[in-house]
Formats: C-alpha cells, structure tokens, sequence
C-alpha cells in the first residue's frame, strides 16, 4: 500500500497532539488519499519494478510508460547491454542509446524500476516532490478536520474516506498538484 506521507509527517506539519485513536485515523486517511493522488496521476507512485519487451524502434530513443527512472538493465537479443553505451533520461522515461536501438528484428527487453523514493520509505533520501507530499498533508488534515470519524470501527472509517476521496479534490490539494 502506497503512503505518500507518515503520521508522524502530518503531526509535525499541522502541530496534531499525539492521540491513539487519531493515529488510527491518520493512517487511514493517508492511505485513502494516497490512492486518490495515484487514481489522479494514473501510475504508482512508489518504487515499482517493470519489465517491458518491444521490437527495437531502430532510433536512439526508447520511450518508458513509468517515470521517472530510478534505475533500468537492457537486453538486445539475450543479451545484457552494457549501461556505458546508454544514459537514462529519469524525467522523461526515456532511455537514449549511444549509436542506436536495433531494428524490428531483435527484441529490446528492459527491466527497470520507476517511481518516487517514499516519505514512508526512507525520509532521508526521499524523492517523492515536496508539493505532491504537502498536498497530502493539506487533504489528510482537511478530511480529519471535516469528517466525524472518531468513534467508528476501522471499516466504517475506510468506507468514509473512500467515499470523501472519490469525488473532485479540494481546490488547493489540486493546485499543488499542478506544480
């Protein structure tokens, strides 16, 4: 499960008092609404492995669906292609050969790994933008702020904030992600 943030984050952030109950729903509510952002940007946002086989496009370029690129191994025919003969454009999702791509004849095959480093994962080294985290931060405490969750069982509470994060986002948690 994807969570674009910690509690602890969102505590720090919106100066929240430690409280077990509310630990509950915080979780909750990060993970709802880190859904809602990957339903919004279509992808995962986490680290995912991929793997994908395509004719070879005869062209410099190799064009990746996931971005941005953490890290990529090819293979020509079988065989592994040394990482010297071509550079990784992580933003793009584009993997630029030396010279270029085969042609038609020999499968490309490329195993790579895309997504952002996670607050979740590793708050140190994470790579998940700023804004995208804030915006969660700002939806997970206006939807703690808005709805009446305390005392619900833990299936009723996520049956609420499903439904709280299926329809349009606030208009500044869509701003941010506009950045």
């Amino acid at each position: 499960m994807t969570m674009l943030t910690t509690v602890a984050r969102v505590r720090r952030a919106t100066r929240r008092e430690e409280d077990h109950e509310e630990t509950k729903a915080l979780a909750a509510a990060i993970a709802a609404v880190s859904a809602a952002f990957e339903r919004h940007f279509g992808a995962t946002l986490s680290l995912t492995p991929h793997q994908v086989r395509v004719e070879g496009p005869d062209a410099p370029y190799l064009q990746l669906q996931h971005t941005p690129i953490h890290s990529a191994r090819v293979k020509i025919g079988g065989k592994l292609v040394d990482e010297a003969d071509y550079t990784i454009d992580a933003t793009s999702g584009v993997l630029v050969h030396e010279s270029s791509w085969p042609d038609a004849e020999k499968t490309v095959q490329v195993n790579y790994t895309a997504g952002y480093v996670l607050p979740s994962d590793d708050n140190e080294h994470m790579t998940l933008p700023r804004h995208v985290e804030m915006a969660c931060i700002l939806y997970v405490q206006r939807l703690l702020d808005e709805l009446a969750w305390r005392g619900l069982p833990d299936d009723a509470l996520n049956q609420q904030l499903r439904e709280a994060t299926a329809g349009e986002m606030p208009v500044a948690v869509a701003a941010l992600l506009r950045l």
